[in-house]
């Protein structure tokens, strides 16, 4: 075995230190327009609750900036079984939370006879407890995994961290439209130290792609659906816009024929598993 890298810990120690920080997630509902949130909650930050507990551990795991926390995470949700090698896990949570739905709705019925009077009570016992049987979904036969549901799972591995990295452009694109806003009032300031400041100011890996125009090339204007120059003081672009753009240059890098319009990927694959941003 090759000697390891001094800031490598191995599989025991990194155990060791998930059972430790690991706590029961809250659990809380959203319903926002034409969505509904089933959101879990750890009240820590992981990369943090791991580095208080083993700075070495956390050095192992988030030394490599470029892979990121929530995009593995997401990929294990929707590639990882249980112990059975059957079932995927992201099924059985999908079940386990559609009884927590029908449970809901037996306390929707429970609390109707509040409203009804005492004399609905038997009819409200017969029927909530009616509900699961009626709202249980019949499983269908077992089958081999076909071509096109493999098709499907590797798409949906695909939108999910196609979103994960639009999220997190779109957050860091916010702050440096921010910055820029503030550099377009101040007087003899030009491009060339703008890019300058960027860099300093911002550690984000895609920043080079601004520097260096790359990314303000080409870039799809929504209102028009043409392609427009992008331009730094001001900023004419919106973070949608650029997150798209950075997205297509950094998948163009992985798949080099990777051929997909910027209005196609946010509206059929960003946008494929939530709300539009």
């Amino acid at each position: 075995m090759p000697k390891l890298s001094p800031r490598l810990v191995q599989a025991d120690r990194i155990g060791k230190v998930a059972k430790r920080i690991w706590r029961r997630p809250l659990f809380a509902v959203r319903l926002k327009k034409n969505v509904t949130e089933f959101v879990f909650t750890l009240p820590y930050s992981i990369p943090g609750k791991i580095k208080e507990k083993d700075e070495l551990v956390h050095g192992t795991l988030f030394g490599n900036p470029k892979i990121k926390l929530s995009q593995a995470l997401l990929q294990s949700y929707t590639q990882l079984k249980l112990e059975d090698g059957k079932r995927p896990v992201a099924q059985v949570i999908g079940n386990h939370l559609y009884q927590v739905f029908v449970g809901g709705l037996q306390i929707l019925l429970g609390n109707l006879v509040d409203e009804l009077g005492p004399e609905y009570n038997e009819w409200q016992k017969e029927q909530s407890a009616k509900l699961p049987k009626m709202a249980k979904r019949k499983s269908g036969p077992k089958t081999s995994t076909t071509k096109k549901e493999e098709s499907s799972k590797q798409r949906a591995i695909m939108c999910a961290n196609l979103r994960c990295r639009y999220d997190e452009l779109f957050e860091q694109i916010k702050m440096v439209r921010v910055f820029l806003k503030e550099r377009r009032n101040v007087a003899g300031i030009n491009v060339a130290e703008v890019k300058m400041e960027l860099k300093k100011k911002f550690s984000f890996a895609w920043i080079s792609l601004v520097t260096n125009n790359s990314a303000l090339q080409n870039i799809y204007r929504f209102k028009t659906e043409q392609m427009i120059t992008g331009t730094l003081i001001p900023p004419d672009w919106t973070c949608r816009e650029l997150a798209l753009k950075i997205i297509d240059i950094e998948e163009k890098i992985k798949i080099p024929e990777f051929c997909i319009s910027p209005k196609t990927l946010y509206e059929n694959y960003i946008c494929a598993l939530s709300y539009k941003k």
